[in-house]
């Protein structure tokens, strides 16, 4: 996708970033000044946000002087604070200055004379601003421009820099064609060069590769600094990084997207640079899947030689359509290729199941195994034990009754006489 430049005003929301890490193709000795975030789309008049202004790659800073501009029709100052790459007064000295006929607020900060000089990273200060008014038209749009940069080392010599502003946007983003030859191409390692190409498909987890290509006039433009910014499908930053066009007029940063739930959807790339005086800018999106993964049901079973048990699968994630193999003690089985496969043991002995999946893309994911027990009906049948019940209630006593009468009985049998 091309660059788009706006000569009206954007505003940006801070995005907290707590380290940034050293700038890609930084040229040694040079330091970089840059905008976080790189733009901001506002909803409704009286919203409040930040941008911070950071530094990278700076070494041996004594003082910093810059401005940021702004359209006074659609912005207001509302106050600056410092941050934290100085420390805070007194071992430092900051002050601000608003000019709201001129439209800028400039920034003044220095060591305190016994503090010894930094060099890195960090967030200078962050500056709020309140949207006053919101313009007729649908979609407004303005650079934050950073200038008057001074940077002076502990020798009071001045400091090699470059910079970058932000964007600010009423209501929605509509991007301007390419004016005066300034042209910013953000693509991904999968796809998006050009006006209006998708980025591409990737996999939660997966690393990605954004690439700025900066030219002006055709030629590329070396050494600038370009800033990324990449969203997530709920519109939340994800991560800012921040990269300085090769010989060749390329910028690339990378990140790896994470692997959970809410990375399933469309995700967005911004970056943005300053070309010749004018800020830039392109955005990008791409299609993200959840990791391919796969389960079945049941995971254990005992069965009889000749009875059946049949798995069901559950898929998630990757590019459908999915492709299924159905394995038994680890070799495939033939025809077994659909969501679900029924297991009928011939032999007793226990087998163990497993499914492999695999999406449109050749990924693959395999399932837990399953552990099926097959037993042998014995020859003649099972006997089943017959259980009768039985009253309980104590017998000793009737069986001694009926020994007294049999010998009673004895006893008297002798004395009786046959009569003729």
């Amino acid at each position: 996708m091309y660059l788009k430049i706006f000569l009206t005003i954007s505003l940006l929301s801070l995005f907290a970033i707590s380290t940034l890490s050293s700038v890609v193709h930084a040229e040694p000795g040079k330091a970089y000044l840059f905008m976080t975030p790189p733009m901001y789309v506002a909803k409704e008049t009286g919203e409040v946000f930040n941008v911070a202004v950071n530094i990278s790659n700076v070494e041996n800073l004594h003082s910093v002087e810059f401005a940021v501009s702004y359209n006074t029709s659609l912005l207001d100052v509302d106050h600056v604070t410092q941050g934290a790459f100085f420390p805070l007064p007194p071992r430092s000295r900051f002050d601000f200055e608003k000019n709201v006929s001129l439209g800028s607020v400039k920034v003044k900060m220095s060591l305190a004379d016994l503090e010894a000089p930094r060099s890195g990273d960090g967030d200078l200060a962050v500056i709020s601003f309140k949207v006053v008014q919101g313009p007729l038209t649908p979609c407004a749009s303005c650079p934050l421009f950073l200038g008057q940069i001074l940077l002076l080392n502990s020798a009071l010599t001045p400091i090699n820099h470059d910079s970058v502003g932000a964007m600010y946007f009423w209501k929605s983003m509509q991007p301007d064609p390419p004016l005066g030859g300034r042209l910013l191409d953000l693509y991904t390692q999968k796809g998006g060069k050009g006006p209006n190409e998708p980025g591409g498909e990737f996999v939660a987890g997966e690393m990605v590769y954004l690439i700025s290509r900066v030219t002006y006039n055709d030629y590329p433009v070396q050494q600038k600094l370009v800033v990324f910014e990449v969203r997530s499908p709920l519109n939340e930053t994800v991560v800012i990084l921040v990269a300085a066009t090769d010989q060749d007029g390329f910028a690339q940063i990378s990140f790896r997207i994470p692997n959970i739930p809410s990375s399933n959807g469309t995700w967005t790339g911004i970056s943005v640079v300053d070309i010749a005086g004018e800020t830039v800018w392109d955005t990008i999106n791409f299609r993200v899947y959840l990791s391919l993964s796969a389960s079945i049901s049941p995971l254990s079973a005992s069965i009889l030689v000749g009875q059946s048990v049949t798995f069901t699968s559950t898929v998630s994630g990757g590019y459908t359509p999915y492709g299924y193999q159905w394995y038994l003690n680890g070799n495939p089985v033939s025809g077994a290729t659909s969501a679900s496969w029924t297991f009928t043991p011939t032999a007793s002995g226990i087998y163990y199941i497993h499914l492999k999946v695999t999406d449109s893309k050749a990924n693959t994911a395999q399932s837990d195994t399953a552990r099926i027990t097959a037993a042998t009906v014995p020859v003649g049948g099972y006997s089943v034990p017959i259980q009768v019940s039985t009253k309980a209630e104590p017998i000793i006593p009737y069986i001694a009754l009926i020994a007294t009468l049999t010998a009673i009985f004895t006893k008297l049998r002798p004395k009786t006489k046959r009569k003729r």
